[in-house]
């Protein structure tokens, strides 16, 4: 999908506005939702994903984002031109990673940045859901 296409939800609902990142399962990408007009995040699956891994990250996904240290999730879609879709919320202030390129964190907000990451991954463990992957770059 080109930036500025148009991914047919609802009428062609999320207008992707540029790439975010990119992981095994898919391409993450900052959108505009064109109903609520507001900024979201819109995972684009890669080809050959089956529909019920991206119904059941989508379950997965709705489970652990009734924590406030998790990002909440908007829409699961399976039935775009684009193919399987999650949208959750976009977290404008980007990663950890890119706060870190911009200026160092110092021990304060580092500890903060640690003590709720860990509170996201207890919630997650809790809930049978191990991250596998938890670094800077994935934690927003």
């Amino acid at each position: 999908m080109a930036e500025g296409s148009q991914i047919k939800v609802g009428g062609g609902r999320y207008e992707l506005l540029g790439k975010l990142g990119k992981g095994e399962f898919g391409v993450v990408h900052r959108a505009k939702d064109l109903n609520e007009g507001d900024e979201v995040a819109v995972k684009l699956f890669k080809g050959g994903v089956k529909i019920e891994s991206a119904l059941l990250e989508g379950q997965l996904q709705r489970r652990l984002s009734r924590h406030p240290r998790i990002v909440g999730l908007r829409n699961v879609d399976v039935q775009t031109a684009a193919g399987p879709i999650i949208v959750t919320d976009y977290m404008a202030a980007g990663s950890v990673e890119e706060r870190i390129k911009q200026q160092a964190a110092g021990l304060s907000r580092g500890l903060r940045w640690a003590t709720d990451a860990a509170d996201a991954l207890a919630h997650a463990h809790a809930q049978g859901v191990f991250h596998r992957d938890a670094k800077p770059s994935n934690l927003l």
